[in-house]
């Protein structure tokens, strides 16, 4: 298969389609599954193991609503909730330990990482 570009970008059948329409070819894809599965669904969903990871959360995200609004973006742009989630569950102390979290690369390490660290160490 081959774009026509000279076209409206349709799709044209190569001379290599041959053998596949007359059957001497098999092709093979993907199944395709409908749904997409969610890490959560909604916030009801996920589940804490003690009310001071749910504080914690709470502040950490009060944080990220904070930064968000001085940058004027989005807060997810700063950390997704699953990020923030593993930073509830694995406690980082240090930099590096932050680092290990997925969703923090060094960019948004050195701009947002002591902010979230000093919520994170006072309990």
């Amino acid at each position: 298969v081959s774009q026509d570009i000279q076209g409206f970008g349709g799709l044209q059948l190569t001379e290599n389609c041959r053998p596949l329409l007359k059957g001497e070819e098999k092709f093979v894809s993907r199944k395709f599954i409908k749904g997409k599965k969610k890490a959560f669904s909604t916030r009801s969903d996920i589940v804490f193991k003690s009310d001071a990871d749910k504080d914690l959360f709470e502040k950490l995200k009060s944080l990220r609503l904070e930064l968000a609004r001085a940058s004027n973006i989005p807060p997810y742009v700063i950390f997704h909730d699953k990020t923030l989630l593993e930073m509830v569950f694995q406690r980082p102390q240090t930099p590096h330990e932050l680092g290990d979290i997925q969703g923090i690369g060094q960019s948004k390490k050195e701009k947002y990482g002591s902010a979230f660290l000093e919520i994170i160490t006072q309990g």
